[in-house]
């Protein structure tokens, strides 16, 4: 009787040991997967960094506005900067009356910097391209 006992305490503690080591195994697996990931995810994070710091430097050509009033004559993009791939602040909706502050020249594109009205001055100056403005002066009055 007690040899029964021994042998079924062995099979129970057997159990749960090849229980506890395919656990075990498995999170290995686990942390070795996420160790894989999290260094591709370092190396891409790296060369982003160095791509960022290896653009060249930009060069703007600011110019004298002559008109300080425009309106956006479709819907385009507020950017931070006058570059292409510069962060948007937002959208600026077709027939929005501008006020321009600044005008340059980014290798023959031409950009003005806008402000517009808005309840709260959140986002409400940036630069967008020229030819997405028509100026003040250019409007012709309805007869």
């Amino acid at each position: 009787m007690v040899a029964i006992l021994f042998l079924i305490l062995v099979g129970i503690s057997a159990y749960f040991v090849m229980s506890y080591n395919k656990k075990v195994e498995d999170q290995k697996r686990k942390i070795m997967l996420l160790s894989r990931q999290n260094k591709n995810l370092k190396n891409d994070f790296e060369s982003k960094i160095l791509e960022s710091k290896q653009q060249e430097n930009v060069i703007i050509k600011f110019s004298a506005i002559e008109c300080t009033k425009g309106v956006v004559n479709k819907e385009t993009d507020l950017l931070i900067a006058p570059i292409d791939k510069s962060p948007m602040l937002g959208k600026v909706c077709n027939g929005l009356s501008v006020e321009i502050l600044d005008s340059g020249s980014i290798g023959g594109s031409i950009w003005y910097e806008i402000r517009f009205a808005l309840s709260e001055n959140i986002n409400n100056k940036g630069w967008v391209h020229a030819e997405d403005v028509i100026l003040a002066e250019d409007i012709i009055p309805p007869k």
